[in-house]
């Protein structure tokens, strides 16, 4: 082993194990260090709960026969067996000692809580204390590892982290914490640019508090990447959440009832496709021949 050695800790002392953002073992408040097929181990444990030798032999070395496989494993778990005691075997599986506690572990049993009290499956009195706080959900699962086992892993805690974000959006939203909705909903929009969901949670805020302005500009920024990396517009959902003459899409947007253009409530659009001689804009007309922009815009009547 290398930096502190896990055998100078005391056995009776907790481990806390970091999966989220980086690799981190920490035993007895003290950073220790584990080979790499140690780590690898626990992680997995960590991830999968209780697996027997064979399984675990067999996920991480798939590329070897079985006896070299159970060597390794022997090789390594020996190792962890040198320290404290983070590795047990029960019933003829391994599993993750209850002493090790695992951040993973807690962001999922906060996100699952959070999003069950948004559906009204739970009192939101009996959410975790840090359950408001967007950090929680912010890391991904070991950005940085390339393996097989680990990829599906990694998904599972992205997509749980995304909603996690909106459900938490969608709670402070009901409780007119807009700054807090706000805030959650970003932290989606950074974690996938793409998630149309994510936009819909900003959006939403925005409107709740009245701030048409900054709900448009979310919904331009949300058509732009649409566009730009998929070549698709927004879907009916996004479009509907706001007023009609204010939505903007460089080419007709199909959906069920029909065909729809619309003209960017940020470049004020004539109908002849001149140059707006106000602002040197390029002129492109509506359906309705109706021009808009951001000071001059007929944000119509519809209700949200």
């Amino acid at each position: 082993m290398t930096g502190q050695s896990v055998a100078s800790t005391d056995p009776e002392q907790g481990a806390v194990l970091r999966l989220l953002g980086t690799w981190k073992l920490s035993v007895n408040g003290q950073p220790a260090e584990l080979p790499a097929t140690a780590r690898r181990i626990m992680t997995l444990l960590a991830l999968q709960g209780p697996l027997t030798r064979s399984a675990v032999a067999c996920i991480l070395w798939p590329e070897a026969d079985e006896a070299t496989a159970s060597s390794r494993l022997r090789t390594a778990l020996w190792r962890l067996a040198q320290g404290c005691r983070l590795v047990d075997i029960r019933a003829g599986e391994l599993v993750l000692a209850a002493s090790v506690s695992v951040d993973v572990r807690r962001m999922l049993h906060t996100a699952r809580t959070l999003m069950d009290a948004t559906r009204g499956r739970t009192s939101t009195d009996r959410l975790p204390h840090d359950a408001a706080s967007v950090d929680v959900f912010e890391e991904d699962l070991l950005p940085g590892w390339y393996e097989d086992w680990l990829m599906i892993e990694q998904e599972r805690i992205r997509q749980t982290r995304l909603h996690a974000l909106e459900a938490l959006s969608d709670l402070m939203l009901r409780q007119m914490r807009y700054a807090e909705a706000i805030d959650a909903g970003l932290a989606a929009v950074r974690a996938e640019p793409l998630r149309e969901s994510a936009h819909r949670a900003v959006i939403r805020a925005h409107l709740a508090e009245g701030n048409l302005v900054d709900a448009i500009r979310q919904f331009e920024v949300c058509r732009h990447a649409l566009l730009e990396e998929l070549g698709v517009a927004p879907s009916a959902e996004l479009v509907t959440l706001l007023p009609v003459h204010v939505i903007s899409c460089e080419q007709d947007v199909a959906w069920e009832g029909g065909s729809h253009s619309w003209t960017s409530a940020f470049g004020r659009r004539g109908p002849d496709g001149g140059v707006d001689q106000a602002t040197g804009r390029r002129l492109r007309s509506q359906p309705d021949g109706k021009t808009l922009n951001s000071r001059h815009s007929d944000v119509g009547t519809r209700s949200y």
